[in-house]
């Protein structure tokens, strides 16, 4: 809290996580998180609306070293700030190659 009993900017009154991780064989990993922020107040105690974010990842490893994965982020393309004036990208998708030495 700030010296005058105000809410600290951009703090969220409450933060649900949750995730899941399922290995179904050796080589292949599924995850999927969900993320739900509750609303928070600006340094003007402008209020920012709460928001739901959820994000799934499937990885492959195809041999020891080597693996490739697909990931997604925003998966219900929601709209949101976590910063007053930067809006968060909406629904994103990755993929990529995995490399241990």
């Amino acid at each position: 809290r700030i010296s005058d009993d105000r809410q600290v900017p951009f703090e969220e009154t409450y933060r649900l996580s949750g995730a899941v991780t399922v290995r179904p064989v050796d080589r292949l990993l599924f995850e999927a998180w969900g993320n739900l922020t509750g609303p928070r107040e600006t340094y003007e105690s402008r209020e920012l609306d709460p928001f739901l974010t959820l994000g799934t990842k499937l990885e492959l490893r195809l041999t020891d070293r080597i693996g490739a994965y697909g990931k997604i982020l925003n998966l219900l393309s929601q709209e949101y700030e976590i910063w007053e004036g930067y809006n968060e990208r909406p629904f994103q998708v990755y993929g990529g190659i995995t490399i241990s030495l």
